[in-house]
């Protein structure tokens, strides 16, 4: 879909040793995969890999790097302010779309007008108001946030509202808004098309690109980007106080933070932030935080990055011997956490698995498994689900959609591999903490898909049986109980629940049927769990009846057909019969009606 990408990427020496260099240099990206190989350890098991990694840079002599520093400034100068942040999947528009629409200027003083600027307006679509735009995160670096907002299908003002994060790191929230839960989705001829099980069914939508460099979201400033989840945490909220600012009539109603993957990271950082935010702001700059969901999410990667060997023994997808392999992988990662070497432990994941910068096609999965990327949906082919074969990024790069989205000539990358590297170092750090500070204030939802195997349902279920909250020992408790649709006859999954002291309540559900990206591989089921579990939305409506099938043939009557073509026959029998008395009645007053006009003319001679 999309034609490989250069992009200047630098790295600079605030990263970990493994990762350090001042140099800024040019690399080329494969839009389908982008992946440049990690810094090579010091100490690698023998007995897991005869590779312990790959370098990340040649290294370059002192004159060289001279040069270099001498001449990259001045390349970089003339380039635009954030071309050095974008990566994979990057479109820009056929056509200048003008100038980007940021907001911040006009709030809170004139939100009428701001809201007026951030109007959407696409051909063909009327079923929700839409609003998007730029909010500003830091003036000084260049930083601006983008945004995209719908209004509920149902209409309600007082609905819930929802904040959509993807993870990645690296990925654009669009992705959900538009492949996943949004109100319509883009279709391969780039249309619209209204969606018809989403989150904006009932409550007020919003996706924003985060962190910075993601998206549509940019900065000027390499530095700026995030290198920890404080700083996530702190630019969601700035975004979201915005947001309140551009649209005060929803200030009062309950907000939910929800995401997935590696949101499960983000979202514990925004609702902890807001947390704590809240407690300094006067009462009429709060924001009402309801609670969080977090879908198939590394909030404990320690924790959940590990077990791959059982996990997958089970599922037929590694004998015995591949097994104690995979223990080996769990081993070296817990010791490299254990001498608090974050970047050894993420290298030791990478390789076995997640293969970000080992390459997904030399991953220890892949090379026992054939899978490739496949680690999202198991039941899915191998190679399934990249972010860059998408229709919807070829849509946003159309002039007049760019335009509509007062994106003006801001490129737009569906995934930034700079941002992951970045967040390297983040990788295996976990948000337990805050989490379990949420756990006893907020209604909290985390959940599963079934056949996700990278943040699948046994990791996940250690992590929160680890957690240390006030209804821990009730949770621990608690059976697991089938969840049902009874409009549907549909068993959703099964759940666990538990009230804090506080009488907030944590539920852990796992979908049926579903992979990593649980609103799009399950929509109903997605939907349904979060209207019954956290966010008050109206109940999907009964699924409309199928006609009943065409009583089956025994082999001796007449198929359907066949009998339309006699039916057919003897109607056109039928209509002659009727007919043709009044032909011949029509025929004979014809011919005596010329008889007597003959009689009437003169006699020829």
């Amino acid at each position: 879909m999309f034609k490989p990408c250069v992009w200047p990427v630098c790295f600079e020496s605030r990263l970990p040793r493994a990762l350090e260099t001042k140099l800024c240099v040019r690399r080329t990206y494969r839009t389908d995969v982008d992946k440049i190989p990690p810094e090579e350890s010091d100490a690698e098991p023998s007995s897991v890999s005869s590779h312990s990694s790959l370098a990340l840079f040649t290294r370059l002599d002192q004159v060289t790097l001279a040069m270099m520093a001498l001449i990259v400034p001045a390349l970089l100068a003339t380039l635009s302010p954030y071309a050095n942040l974008r990566s994979a999947g990057t479109v820009r528009t056929a056509a200048s779309s003008g100038k980007a629409t940021v907001l911040t200027s006009k709030l809170p003083h004139d939100h009428r007008s701001a809201q007026d600027e951030a109007h959407v307006h696409l051909k063909g679509y009327n079923a929700t108001e839409l609003y998007s735009g730029f909010f500003e995160i830091d003036a000084a670096t260049g930083s601006n946030s983008f945004f995209i907002y719908s209004t509920p299908v149902s209409g309600r003002t007082d609905a819930p509202v929802l904040l959509w994060l993807n993870g990645g790191p690296g990925a654009s929230s669009l992705l959900g808004f538009f492949d996943e839960l949004g109100p319509f989705g883009i279709s391969e001829k780039l249309e619209i098309e209204p969606r018809a099980v989403g989150w904006a069914l009932d409550a007020h939508l919003i996706a924003i690109d985060n962190p910075l460099g993601v998206g549509y979201s940019h900065t000027s400033v390499l530095e700026r980007m995030a290198t920890n989840q404080t700083t996530v945490g702190d630019d969601l909220y700035e975004a979201l106080h915005q947001f309140f600012q551009l649209f005060p009539n929803l200030r009062a109603n309950a907000l939910y933070v929800t995401g997935e993957s590696y949101a499960g990271k983000y979202v514990p950082a925004c609702a902890y932030t807001i947390h704590e935010r809240n407690q300094l702001v006067p009462a009429d700059e709060r924001i009402n935080l309801a609670g969080i969901a977090i879908g198939d999410g590394a909030f404990d990667p320690p924790t959940q990055f590990t077990g791959f060997g059982p996990l997958l023994f089970n599922l037929g997808l590694a004998d015995t011997r591949a097994a104690k392999v995979y223990d080996q992988y769990d081993a070296r990662l817990t010791a490299a956490l254990a001498a608090g070497d974050l970047l050894g432990a993420f290298r030791s994941f990478d390789e076995m698995l997640n293969g970000d910068y080992w390459g997904t096609d030399r991953t220890y999965y892949h090379n026992t498994t054939g899978m490739g990327s496949n680690y999202f949906n198991f039941a899915l082919e191998p190679g399934a689900a990249s972010l860059t074969k998408r229709a919807y990024p070829e849509w946003l790069a159309l002039p007049e959609v760019a335009a509509a989205l007062h994106v003006g000539d801001t490129p737009y990358s569906v995934f930034n591999q700079t941002v992951e590297d970045r967040l390297m170092a983040d990788w295996m750090v976990g948000v337990v903490p805050w989490l379990q500070v949420l756990l006893d204030k907020y209604d909290v939802l985390i959940y599963s898909g079934q056949y996700d195997v990278i943040l699948g349902p046994p990791g996940t279920e250690r992590a929160v049986d680890k957690l240390v909250w006030s209804g821990a020992a009730d949770f621990g408790a608690a059976p697991t109980v089938q969840v049902i649709d009874e409009q549907r006859a549909d068993l959703l999954g099964y759940a666990r629940q538990a009230k804090s002291a506080s009488n907030t309540t944590f539920s852990y559900v796992m979908l049926r049927g579903c992979g990593h990206m649980v609103p799009t591989d399950q929509p109903e089921r997605a939907y349904t769990m979060l209207q019954r579990f956290l966010v008050p939305m109206a109940v999907l409506p009964p699924p409309v009846p199928s006609p009943p099938p065409a009583p089956a043939s025994d082999g001796n009557d007449l198929s359907g057909g066949a009998w339309a073509i006699i039916g057919a026959a003897v109607t056109i029998v039928i209509a002659g019969a009727i007919a043709a008395p009044m032909y011949l009645a029509r025929r004979k007053s014809v011919a005596i009606g010329q008889i007597n006009a003959e009689s009437l003319l003169p006699a020829r001679e």
